[in-house]
């Protein structure tokens, strides 16, 4: 019977090639690149003249909020 953890861990890995191998082995994980526009679409949003209200969700960046506001945008 398989358990459910090795069901999820078979899923997530999108291959029943690692049928064989246990839960605690652990291989190397390949780093992936790849280029991302996001950044620069980001700060040409954010560029519009007339002031911004902008929603941050995440964790709390002093660096982060002094840029958005000298931008001139609100920070909530």
């Amino acid at each position: 019977m398989v358990s459910a953890a090795h069901g999820v861990m078979r899923f997530f890995r999108g291959s029943s090639a690692d049928e064989g191998q246990g839960l605690g082995t652990k291989q190397p994980a390949q780093r992936l690149t790849r280029r991302s526009s996001g950044l620069g679409e980001l700060v040409r949003v954010l560029k519009p003249e007339e002031p911004l209200y902008v929603l941050d969700i995440g964790s709390t960046s002093a660096a982060n909020i002094r840029y958005l506001t000298g931008l001139g945008h609100k920070n909530l």
